[in-house]
């Protein structure tokens, strides 16, 4: 689903 991409690229980003 898009939601959960986008959910795994929001976590990607605050990882970082």
């Amino acid at each position: 689903m898009v939601k959960e991409m986008f959910s795994l690229f929001v976590l990607a980003t605050g990882l970082n």
